[in-house]
């Protein structure tokens, strides 16, 4: 099964991947907070804090992705900002690790993200697979009036195949 989108991303807004070896003991595997410099269109590695992270961008809306974040507004996170993408645009940001290392995302392991949504958006988790394949989530955070902090499951998602071709992705 596959589905075709019109936006999507997963993304990381204070994110952080956590996987467990057991049931009593979680692990963080990476986190994100973006870094704490002037906002930037298009968004680019430099924006990443975590020196063991990748940026990856895909699709054709990927140069209207920005690094934001409002000085005037207290406590406003940096973040990941796709407002000036238009309704027709595909597109997807991915963190991995640089070394190339591989996550183990069963049992235990889930997403947690800070977020705020607006309109008809709603953010899914986009996964490639060590086999090249990608699969997407169903949607998961979606409209909200203020940031709010989820955490997501791996093994109680839903998922989908999603066919590279779908999202005119360049360079998986």
């Amino acid at each position: 099964m596959t589905t075709t989108l019109k936006k999507f991303f997963l993304s990381l807004l204070g994110a952080g991947a956590i996987a467990s070896t057991c049931h009593a003991e979680l692990t963080l595997l990476f986190r994100e907070d973006w870094a704490e410099i002037p906002f930037a269109l298009p968004i680019t590695q430099e924006h990443v804090a975590n020196p063991d992270l990748q940026l990856h961008l895909y699709g054709g809306a990927v140069d209207y992705l920005k690094k934001s974040n409002h000085d005037n507004i207290p406590n406003d996170p940096y973040y990941v900002w796709s407002g000036e993408i238009r309704d027709t645009a595909n597109w997807a940001a991915t963190l991995g690790f640089k070394d190339g290392t591989v996550m183990d995302l069963t049992g235990e392991a889930s997403i947690r993200w800070r977020t705020r949504q607006s309109g008809e958006h709603c953010l899914r988790v986009v996964l490639r697979l060590v086999g090249g394949y990608w699969l997407i989530s169903g949607p998961l955070d979606c409209e909200s009036a203020d940031w709010q902090v989820t955490g997501h499951r791996f093994s109680r998602l839903t998922w989908v195949r999603l066919e590279a071709g779908e999202l005119d992705f360049a360079n998986i």
